[in-house]
């Protein structure tokens, strides 16, 4: 699946797990999220769609901020160990006559979660291997923690779905170098793992796809599909012209410059086309902008004892001056009489 636009988004459940790791190394959660460009709510809401990009710049950030080399294999293993707690896809997950049936439904059902990494099978009938292999985009970003992530996920649902843990991968392949701290990597794939290599990808015996498995009964079938096929379509649609300003925004906001030509620039189209988009929508390019910087503004305030003039600067503000007119047009209150009343 290549994306449509350059926005390239994931859901909010990437970020499972983040909250305790937040706590565990001292860190405030809500100014971490909104300094990278992420809504605060997605460490609690995990329907929500989220900046790719930005994604990754919070793992390498809490990377060099904690020194856990390997956050995304952290996060990973922090993940439920059970199919009944990883959301809709147990519900993929259990349909299906064999093994394979139900990694190929898993598999198109991560396609609509996603458009910034493609997730495919290919088998090898002669070594007997399938590849799951992962490709984030654009192929050359730093995405080390995010494809470590997902691999390891991979391997633990391939262990839920057969109901052994002992059973492991042939071997792991890894386009990044070797990391320094790769112990955890090792013991949880538990096979030849290669660094630098042409893909991300792990390979397993090809019979493992066709297990049989319980399958489901017809009326179970469709109660199932009805119910995912409402979810996929809901996903799967061409994000609005509003969504994607909305992203773009949180991105740009904490560098000072947030103009309508970089946004539209970001989404990958000519500001008058924008604006007629947005205008068929029925709102406008400057109600997204302060609705965006006055909801981060509430968010820092409430949740964090950040400055006030850092908080100006990640609402995109050049003054603190600047910041407090706006916030008092919009609360008829100082950002500092907001904090203390929701202390």
């Amino acid at each position: 699946m290549l994306p449509s636009n350059k926005t390239l988004y994931v859901q909010s459940s990437s970020l499972m797990g983040m909250d305790q790791f937040f706590e565990e190394h001292g860190l405030v959660g809500t100014q971490e999220l909104i300094e990278v460009g992420i809504d605060a709510s997605a460490l609690s809401d995990f329907t929500q769609l989220i900046s790719f990009d930005a994604l990754n710049t919070l793992m390498l950030n809490l990377a060099e901020k904690t020194g856990v080399e390997s956050i995304g294999t952290d996060l990973a293993l922090r993940a439920p160990r059970t199919l009944d707690n990883i959301g809709p896809l147990v519900l993929v997950l259990k349909l299906g006559n064999t093994t394979g049936d139900c990694v190929q439904n898993a598999l198109k059902y991560v396609d609509y979660l996603t458009n910034g990494l493609d997730v495919r099978i290919i088998e090898y009938p002669d070594e007997q291997l399938a590849e799951f292999r992962y490709t984030p985009f654009p192929p050359v970003m730093n995405t080390r923690h995010l494809v470590e992530h997902a691999l390891v996920t991979a391997r633990s649902a391939m262990a839920l779905l057969l109901q052994d843990n002992k059973i492991l991968p042939e071997r792991v392949t890894f386009r990044h170098s070797a990391p320094r701290d790769g112990a955890a990597l090792a013991r949880h794939f538990g096979c030849p793992i290669e660094y630098d290599a042409e893909t991300n990808s792990m390979f397993v015996d090809q019979k493992l796809l066709f297990i049989e498995t319980s399958g489901t009964d017809e009326q179970v079938s469709q109660i199932v599909y009805s119910y995912l096929e409402a979810e996929i379509q809901k996903l799967s649609k061409e994000l609005s012209a509003e969504q994607l300003v909305e992203t773009a925004i949180l991105q740009q906001l904490p560098s000072g410059h947030c103009s309508m030509d970089l946004v539209s620039k970001a989404i990958g189209t000519h500001p008058k086309n924008l604006q007629r988009r947005l205008r068929e929508e029925g709102t406008t390019y400057a109600d997204i902008l302060q609705r965006k910087r006055e909801q981060t503004a509430e968010q820092l305030l409430e949740e964090t004892n950040m400055p006030i003039k850092r908080i100006s600067q990640s609402c995109g503000y050049s003054t603190a001056t600047a910041f407090n007119l706006a916030f008092k047009k919009w609360k008829n209150m100082s950002p500092q009489t907001y904090r203390q009343s929701t202390r």
